[in-house]
């Protein structure tokens, strides 16, 4: 099975994340470290594994992975 994971150099840590609106399943989480800035990760329990993220990701900051 397969997980997304975020590749942190990549990542502008964006409060617009198009990647973590694109998730079905909600497992792409943006916590707030400043006021324009977040912390983009990902929920392995919540990840389904179907890659939408990756497409929606303009810095091609999300792979996936397999475990």
């Amino acid at each position: 099975m397969k997980k997304a994971f975020v590749i942190k150099d990549r990542c502008d840590s964006s409060i617009f994340c198009a990647a973590s609106r694109s998730c079905p399943k909600g497992a792409i989480k943006r916590i707030r470290k400043g006021l324009f800035n977040v912390e983009i990760s990902v929920d392995e329990d919540l990840c389904a594994g179907c890659g939408i993220c990756v497409n929606y990701c303009p810095h091609g900051a999300i792979e996936m992975k397999k475990l």
